[in-house]
């Protein structure tokens, strides 16, 4: 990612290709998922509150099976995006 701003991993599945980002100078946290199937790209999903405040404490207990849900439905939807969601846009 070809950006100023300092994101920082805090977690990586590597089998589903996803990311949870914190972006430092901002607070945002963000979902990077990879998603394609010929061409290969990321996408960069602003998570809410309420998904923080969820998805931390699953993540830190070693089980994200929410987070993995919501990157599937990021990478159905692709580069068209959830409607009604924010995304990065690079």
């Amino acid at each position: 990612m070809n950006n100023p701003r300092k994101m920082t991993e805090l977690y990586k599945n590597l089998p589903w290709m996803y990311s949870l980002l914190k972006d430092e100078s901002a607070g945002a946290y963000y979902l990077e998922v990879v998603c394609g199937t010929i061409g290969w790209y990321e996408v960069y999903l602003r998570l809410t509150e309420a998904e923080v405040a969820a998805f931390l404490p699953a993540v830190a207990a070693g089980v994200p099976d929410a987070l993995t849900a919501l990157a599937k439905e990021v990478m159905h939807h692709g580069a068209q995006g959830i409607p009604g969601r924010e995304y990065r846009r690079e």
